[in-house]
């Protein structure tokens, strides 16, 4: 098993290459700020005690809940991906908890 904060060390240097390739585009800065914000959030997690790291990801796991409960009643294929992609977070967030 990958260790949780390892986990997102390696999703860091992924957003990290986005957030470079996003900046060299026209109109790819909003973009790159959003890849930013991700690694950010992320470091602000690894930097956390395991308790810490938890609450974090309860949080994120509550607002990703929201956002699903949201649009749960929606039908469009819109709506579709966006209920699979929150659920595929939500779970994701839950097998990082220590």
């Amino acid at each position: 098993m990958v260790a949780p904060r390892d986990v997102l060390k390696d999703e860091n240097k992924l957003l990290a290459d986005l957030e470079k390739t996003a900046s060299g585009n026209p109109g790819g800065q909003d973009w790159a700020q959003f890849f930013r914000d991700w690694r950010g959030a992320n470091e602000e997690l690894i930097r956390q005690s395991d308790s810490g790291f938890n609450q974090g990801l309860d949080d994120e796991i509550k607002s990703l809940e929201k956002m699903r409960n949201a649009i749960a009643g929606e039908t469009g294929s819109g709506a579709k991906f966006w209920l699979d992609m929150l659920t595929l977070d939500i779970e994701s967030a839950k097998s990082l908890k220590f």
